[in-house]
């Protein structure tokens, strides 16, 4: 019995351990929180560590952006992509950022885009066809842009073209102003180097002579500097001369009247008629040159003279060729040409 009190015992003694243990171990363990970091001092003067910073991983985007890509397809697509964007903006300055790329094949793809964008892919065509290249190509490209968007041209000709190249560029500009924008065509000329500045008014003169002389007559009268006044009044009067109106051929040695001007000295005299002959020419003293014979040129300088003279013709009817001749006086006046 002894025996088996004790073993009892033991029993219960057991499950008394365990039951201690199971209660204990089921409670929440109290972890204490972590003191700071305590400051070191040394020498009396207190040290603070801060906390490390994690930097933020970069997005590809900016990686893109910061580290531009070495293969050349990429490069180009990224460079197309920017200038898109900057010839809507910004034509002056998307130019020059693509005159400053030393790459010519980057350089091409910068200014084709710039091109596109402006709806002129046609003009990189056109001028690619010319077989040039480098600065050639440039100024060229500038010349054919300055066919269709004269405005443009003269971005072109002032961010990218070399000194010739530039002068010819806004010379043509300048002409294809002439019509929507004379006062911009002519503003032109101040940006012209003054040694090219005559031979620039006599493209633009003989130009505007020939479709609106009295608009011509007129700016070149306002000229300030008397020397380009004087060229330009005789460019005007190379293509509109001061005469009466009347286109000649020739006819068996003879000069014969084809056509006359409306509104001119000879259509306003109603003395000369499409068909007449002339034989002789005088300049207003009674004295006539026979003119058979004579090279048009020389019976059109007969006939041409200083504004308000006069002339005399002695000339063959055209409906009644043998009449004697009849001897007619018009006054010269200045052939004005009218859009």
């Amino acid at each position: 019995m002894e025996d088996g009190r004790i073993g009892v015992r033991q029993f219960f003694a057991v499950l008394a351990l365990l039951a201690v243990a199971i209660f204990f171990y089921s409670r929440p363990s109290a972890v204490p929180a972590v003191p700071p970091r305590a400051a070191s001092t040394t020498a009396g003067h207190s040290a603070t560590v801060a906390p490390i910073a994690r930097r933020p991983i970069p997005s590809s985007a900016e990686t893109a952006r910061t580290a531009p890509s070495t293969n050349l397809v990429d490069r180009l697509q990224e460079i197309r992509a920017r200038f898109r964007a900057l010839a809507a903006e910004d034509p002056a300055l998307a130019l020059r950022m693509a005159k400053g790329i030393a790459d010519e094949t980057e350089r091409k793809a910068a200014l084709d885009t710039i091109l596109d964008a402006w709806k002129h892919g046609d003009v990189a065509e056109a001028a690619d066809r010319s077989g040039q290249t480098g600065q050639q190509l440039v100024n060229n490209i500038g010349i054919v842009l300055a066919q269709s968007d004269p405005a443009l041209a003269v971005v072109w000709a002032n961010e990218l073209a070399d000194a010739a190249g530039r002068t010819t560029i806004l010379e043509i500009a300048a002409v294809r102003l002439l019509k929507s924008d004379p006062t911009a065509a002519m503003a032109l000329g101040q940006q012209i180097a003054d040694n090219d500045r005559a031979n620039f008014y006599q493209g633009i003169f003989s130009t505007w002579a020939a479709y609106d002389t009295q608009a011509a007559l007129d700016a070149a009268a306002a000229l300030a500097d008397a020397a380009l006044r004087d060229a330009a009044l005789q460019t005007i009067q190379s293509v509109a001369p001061v005469g009466i109106g009347a286109a000649l051929g020739l006819d068996n040695g003879y000069p014969v009247v084809t056509q006359l001007m409306p509104g001119a000295a000879a259509d306003l005299s109603g003395q000369l008629a499409v068909g007449d002959h002339i034989i002789a020419v005088g300049q207003g003293n009674g004295e006539f040159e026979s003119v058979q014979g004579m090279s048009m040129q020389e019976i059109v300088g007969a006939v041409r003279g200083p504004p308000g003279s006069v002339v005399e013709l002695a000339i063959i009817p055209a409906d009644d060729p043998d009449s004697e001749p009849e001897y007619i006086v018009i006054q010269r006046g200045q052939i004005l040409f009218q859009p």
